[in-house]
């Protein structure tokens, strides 16, 4: 969300991450992002949820990120767009 403290993915470290369905392609692309940040899996809380479950949880403040790896228009990330202040991560 806009008004959230985090501004980058290291920022993410011990927080609650949507990151989409459990086997969907978004995992394996995080996984492979975290060390380079200096991270493991470890170091989040995830929730194999689909991106319109996490649009609703971020909403909701049940989880701090929704990760969502996709190309535009992704639909879960224009819906939130559209109905929240959001930031995004790049």
């Amino acid at each position: 969300m806009a008004s959230s403290p985090i501004q980058s993915v290291k920022d993410m470290k011990g927080k609650r991450i949507a990151i989409g369905p459990a086997g969907g392609g978004t995992i394996n692309t995080f996984r492979d992002m975290l060390p380079f940040y200096g991270m493991k899996e470890d170091d989040v809380k995830l929730s194999f949820i689909n991106f319109s479950d996490g649009v609703r949880a971020l909403k909701d403040g049940a989880v701090d990120v929704n990760m969502i790896i996709a190309g535009a228009p992704a639909g879960a990330a224009k819906e939130l767009a559209e109905t929240a202040k959001v930031r995004f991560i790049p």
